[in-house]
């Protein structure tokens, strides 16, 4: 999905903790978490508050 869709990544976050349970590339992101300064306000850490706390309600989204 992620050579599909021409990504850059694919993480896969837990909604309780705000840790990235997978990713994809394994990158520094990987097993780390959205509350933590160095991806609080990131493309990902973005996508994660708007699904947290948006109105998006099937659980995808994509960030820049």
């Amino acid at each position: 999905m992620k050579e599909r869709l021409d990504l850059y990544d694919i993480l896969l976050v837990d909604a309780n903790t705000r840790n990235v349970v997978y990713s994809v590339n394994k990158g520094y992101d990987f097993g780390a978490g959205f509350a933590s300064k160095a991806l609080q306000q990131t493309g990902p850490g973005d996508a994660v508050d708007a699904l947290l706390y948006g109105a998006l309600g099937d659980g995808i989204t994509c960030g820049d």
